[in-house]
């Protein structure tokens, strides 16, 4: 495991450090934040084949395997792992025109959306379009790809098999039912 480290990287680094864990880590220091995507080309010497990135505040609950077998068989040079969804709007919905001339009301819609997870596969080569020593998050990755044709796509998962740590509501709403 690789973990690139800047915003609190000495905290992240002692937890790892004070666990007993069956596998090694090796930590990549950024020397300024280069972005969810720019730390990636400091490890282009350590990387042999298809890898997975995972932002650090989000758990996934998938099965890699298919995940990677996934990647592999659509030929992909990237794969998103994607939450889909569902949002309630719990407000009639006003379309209107120009002066305020409403065109229609729609009572409470539902939509589904399929989200960015923050978990990733990507093909060595997916670094090559990376530059070097400059901020890079991953959706300006993804960007380039499409822009220069590359395959890009989206894995799949349910709403459930997501949670983004990061965001403390939907934290809280999502342990609420583990705490006894």
């Amino acid at each position: 495991f690789y973990v690139t480290l800047n915003h609190k990287g000495e905290m992240v680094k002692v937890y790892f450090e004070s666990t007993a864990k069956p596998y090694a880590i090796n930590y990549i220091k950024e020397n300024e934040y280069l972005g969810t995507a720019g730390s990636l080309k400091l490890l282009p010497n350590r990387i042999e084949d298809t890898f997975i990135v995972s932002n650090c505040d989000i758990i996934v609950n998938a099965d890699y395997e298919d995940l990677l077998e996934f990647h592999r068989k659509n030929k992909n040079l990237l794969t998103v792992v994607g939450s889909i969804q569902h949002y309630k709007i719990p407000y009639g919905i006003l379309h209107f025109e120009k002066h305020g001339r409403i065109k229609s009301i729609q009572e409470k819609p539902e939509f589904d959306f399929t989200v960015n997870t923050g978990v990733y596969v990507l093909s060595k080569e997916a670094v090559n379009f990376i530059p070097k020593n400059k901020h890079f998050d991953m959706t300006d990755l993804i960007g380039k790809l499409l822009k220069n044709n590359e395959k890009v796509g989206v894995y799949p998962i349910s709403e459930k098999s997501y949670m983004d740590t990061g965001q403390w509501e939907e934290y809280k709403k999502h342990i609420e039912g583990f705490i006894i």
